[in-house]
């Protein structure tokens, strides 16, 4: 099939048509002509700016988030809306190929990370790392090979009820428990949501948990296995959306053993502390982590 009419969908655009296809249109075409990056980004960003306005989000606040990728962006929501923003934005993902991801409360200190490590970690790189690790990833194996992590045999069931988690950390003041006054979401650019660590380095700093590829790796065996996204990646959190978490005793406790090594402390290493965190994964539609200071 030939490329579309450049020049043509050039026109239709300038005449502002409003077609949000013609948009996504024009950026391909393009990019297949090898057009600079900075009258790409200018066309992502109409039609950007297009697809937030039949949501009911502000476009005013969207930028270019040239720390992470030439073609990401990012934009500011009230914080009591970061949930329902994340919903609406992530349901125009094929469509617009970004995929949101909250930034957290110190959005600056993300920034500050992806600034100073623009030229450690590429997102090839990183994605490279993660097939090499293996799918589906196995990160009990490789915490106990590297980071001489040691659990018990079994989990000791709890004998109470243990409730499942719903709500949400990451939009939170975590000084009163209320939604944030305003929340950073980046729009990144991708389809895949086990690769938004990879695009924001995640990993590449101490408090941030296991290196950039152990997360993609693990967040591609999560979304294959129960559906789970990525929603939030701040400065030292992790936190993801899962629509169908395991249904067994027995799936939530190997999901157990996968939390502890993949964050330390988030489950406990005793066998008493690995069965209530196992007991709480049942029907839970949201896992938080978090690494580092707060």
């Amino acid at each position: 099939m030939a490329d579309p009419d450049l020049r043509e969908l050039e026109r239709r655009w300038a005449e502002g048509a409003g077609e949000l296809a013609v948009g996504e249109a024009l950026a391909r075409a393009l990019e297949r002509a090898g057009a600079p990056g900075g009258r790409l980004l200018e066309v992502r960003l109409q039609a950007l700016r297009r697809h937030l306005q039949t949501i009911g989000l502000d476009p005013t606040t969207l930028a270019p988030l040239p720390e992470v990728d030439p073609l990401a962006a990012v934009l500011s929501v009230p914080g009591v809306e970061a949930l329902s923003a994340w919903h609406r934005l992530r349901r125009l993902t094929q469509a617009t190929g970004a995929f949101p991801v909250l930034l957290g409360q110190h959005h600056e200190r993300v920034l500050e990370r992806l600034h100073e490590s623009a030229h450690d970690l590429s997102v090839e790189e990183t994605l490279a790392g993660a097939e090499r690790l293996g799918d589906p990833f196995d990160v009990v194996s490789w915490a106990v090979r590297e980071r001489q992590v040691s659990l018990p045999d079994d989990e000791d069931w709890p004998a109470n009820e243990v409730p499942a988690s719903h709500d949400f950390v990451v939009p939170l003041d975590p000084e009163g428990w209320s939604p944030q006054a305003s929340m950073h979401v980046a729009l990144l650019p991708t389809r895949s949501p086990w690769e938004a660590a990879a695009h924001l380095r995640f990993g590449v700093t101490p408090w941030e948990g296991p290196p950039p590829a152990v997360h993609v790796a693990l967040h591609r065996h999560w979304y294959q296995a129960f559906g789970a996204e990525v929603v939030a990646l701040t400065h030292a959190e992790a936190e993801l959306i899962v629509p169908r978490g395991p249904s067994t005793r027995a799936a939530a406790q190997v999901l157990a053993r996968e939390h502890e090594s993949y964050c330390p402390g988030v489950a406990g290493t005793t066998s008493e502390a690995l069965g209530v965190h196992a007991a709480s994964l049942l029907g839970a539609t949201n896992w938080y982590f978090s690494w580092g200071p707060e």
